[in-house]
């Protein structure tokens, strides 16, 4: 199980570096992207009976995969819709991680997510992911979780590379 586990964070892992290395006005691939990241970690994070992170990256992928068929609709997501993922991520997080610095962090990371799956183009998506990298880097550190930051390491990394290659000449 830990084996097919780790092949599914890979794959995870995958499509979010992919996901950040897409060109800006791709942002209904990326939003697809990003829901198949966070379904892999999800599935993966179950098989290791890590529930907390299961519950954390299904939400993840409940969101992106509703915001994926808003966005094909051409409307923007809705604000009451971004207050609802907000409060589910701070139900969600503060009923595992309680009012602890760690569970702070936790829903300070996961707010930035709700940001960065809420933009329009690939320029403000991969800022957004720079913010929510680092809030995960911080709970990794705080929680003494090295192996996670690894690859929020490796994620942020391809993210600064994507902002080299997309966004360095464009306004933001």
């Amino acid at each position: 199980m830990d084996i097919i586990a780790a092949i599914l964070s890979f794959l995870a892992l995958a499509c979010l570096i992919i996901s950040t290395l897409i060109k800006g006005d791709k942002i209904k691939t990326i939003l697809f992207l990003v829901f198949m990241g966070n379904l892999l970690y999800s599935i993966s994070y179950f098989m290791t009976d890590s529930m907390s992170g299961a519950g954390s990256c299904l939400l993840g992928a409940i969101i992106s995969i509703i915001n994926y068929f808003i966005t094909k609709t051409g409307k923007p997501i809705p604000k009451a819709l971004l207050i609802v993922y907000s409060l589910a991520f701070v139900i969600m997080n503060l009923s595992t991680g309680g009012f602890t610095p760690q569970g702070i962090i936790a829903v300070l990371a996961t707010l930035a997510f709700v940001m960065r799956v809420a933009q329009k183009n690939g320029a403000k998506y991969r800022l957004w992911t720079v913010a929510n990298v680092l809030g995960w880097i911080l709970y990794d550190i705080a929680t003494f979780a090295y192996g996670a930051m690894i690859t929020h390491l490796v994620q942020l990394g391809i993210t600064f590379v994507g902002m080299v290659i997309y966004d360095r000449k464009k306004e933001i």
